[in-house]
């Protein structure tokens, strides 16, 4: 699926105008999770058909629909490709008889093209009624506190930046915290280091987490004990640090810098992704506009925003 989303981006430029979780109504908002696949899922109504989508931070559109769950009035094709197990898809954008679409029981307002994909090959994953995506900029003008473990998302208001928006962070509560980088399209990304290796680190909700490298960083951090195998393509890492905080035994998926496997292309850097895996062991503030995530205590309680969310 996060190579669907790549070639999309390349295709398919994100929208100038994003719409806002926030939509209209003022004030914060606390929005409950489920979990499916270990991805975050945002209960949602597209027209009359009720399900879930996705909150997927890797997602540069503000909205992507799944086709094949919703009965869409057909749309103009901007791109097509292949998944990694080679099923055909083709993005559609629709300009007229587009559903409404409510998230958390709010509307979004949708700037037009709204994109579809046919993803019904989720359907074994995701279920039946797996909607679409949810991404970024649905959210890139707010803060919010992301819970995995306590299933809950809570959006700031509009406009808050700094610490204005969660006034309320206890310092005690913080694990650390980073300032980040973010282009068009891309992700929230900062530097680390693994052991002593430097590492470029993102973050994505809807990966599972992902290390790419190559086969001689890889051979060397294993020797330092700074990477277990598990032997079925995936490993735990030692000694993550970023911020002023270490990190053990993060799961990752271990894929080739380059590879056949990586979805950057040849050539690729070394680069580790936190994704749901770690989310859900870390609650974390992202704080858009200063550019800044702050990672919580597991057991640390709930930071409220400015306007008082419950």
């Amino acid at each position: 699926m996060r190579w669907i989303i790549c070639i999309l981006i390349a295709l398919v430029p994100p929208a100038a105008t994003a719409a806002e979780l926030f939509g209209s109504s003022p004030g914060a908002r606390t929005i409950p999770l489920t979990l499916r696949d270990g991805k975050p899922m945002l209960s949602a109504r597209v027209g009359a058909r009720s399900g879930v989508m996705m909150f997927d931070t890797g997602s540069a559109y503000p909205v992507m629909l799944n086709r094949d769950a919703l009965a869409l009035a057909p749309g103009h094709e901007l791109a097509r490709g292949k998944t990694a197990s080679g099923q055909d898809i083709i993005v559609q954008g629709h300009s007229e008889d587009v559903p409404s679409v409510m998230i958390a029981e709010m509307p979004m307002e949708l700037p037009a093209p709204v994109l579809s994909g046919n993803f019904g090959f989720t359907r074994d994953g995701l279920g039946a009624d797996f909607l679409g995506f949810v991404g970024l900029p649905a959210v890139s003008r707010h803060a919010f506190l992301l819970d995995l473990g306590r299933l809950k998302l809570v959006l700031s208001d509009a406009g808050q930046t700094g610490d204005r928006a969660f006034p309320r962070l206890d310092q005690g509560a913080i694990r650390t915290d980073i300032d980040f980088a973010l282009s068009e399209g891309s992700l929230p990304t900062w530097a680390g280091r693994v052991g002593s290796l430097p590492v470029s680190i993102d973050v994505d909700t809807g990966d599972g987490g992902t290390f790419y490298l190559d086969a001689e960083t890889r051979s060397g951090l294993m020797a330092a004990g700074h990477l277990h195998t598990d032997g079925d393509g995936t490993g735990r890492v030692a000694g993550l640090v970023f911020g002023n905080a270490t990190f053990d035994g993060v799961w990752l998926r271990l894929v080739e810098a380059g590879g056949v496997e990586d979805i950057r292309g040849p050539g690729a850097p070394v680069l580790l992704r936190l994704g749901a895996r770690f989310l859900a062991d870390h609650p974390s503030v992202w704080n858009m506009p200063a550019g800044r995530i702050t990672f919580l205590r597991e057991t640390a309680s709930h930071p409220r925003p400015a306007s008082g969310a419950d």
